[in-house]
């Protein structure tokens, strides 16, 4: 629905399954909505870094620069088609030299792991956690309808 967007997928590669993103290009809201297109239906983990930084090389190199209003990839996805916008991002990644901190967090995930503070609460349920019924309370209200 943005610029750009990654949704993350497991896939089986010789036997073996590799973790990485289904990744769009080229969507927007706003008054010219675009449908995001697919970049690139199975993209490596270790390659999302470095492909948005070339997907952005692209876009800075040939991207609107005088109308603010037309600055976004949609409209340079829409002017190129997504199949010329593909290869010019590819040629870019092609060149950038490596930088070991597109991966070197993959080592340790962990470090992102992170521990509920509460427990989830249905807004229709009838016993409420204490905090969630101050959040309630000064949150949600009746429409005027």
């Amino acid at each position: 629905m943005h610029d750009m967007g990654a949704m993350g997928v497991v896939q089986s590669i010789d036997g073996i399954e590799k973790r990485g993103f289904r990744l769009y290009v080229g969507g927007g809201l706003g008054a010219v909505p675009h449908q995001a297109h697919i970049y690139s239906k199975f993209l490596l983990i270790e390659e999302l870094l470095p492909t948005a930084q070339a997907i952005s090389r692209v876009f800075t190199r040939l991207g609107e620069k005088k109308n603010c209003n037309h600055a976004r990839i949609k409209f340079l996805v829409a002017k190129l088609g997504i199949e010329e916008f593909r290869r010019l991002a590819e040629e870019e990644r092609a060149i950038l030299p490596d930088d070991s901190n597109w991966t070197t967090f993959l080592n340790d995930l962990s470090v992102t792991e992170e521990e509920l503070l509460e427990r989830g609460q249905s807004l229709n349920s009838g016993e409420r956690i204490e905090s969630f019924t101050e959040w309630h309370r000064t949150n949600v209200y009746k429409q005027r309808q």
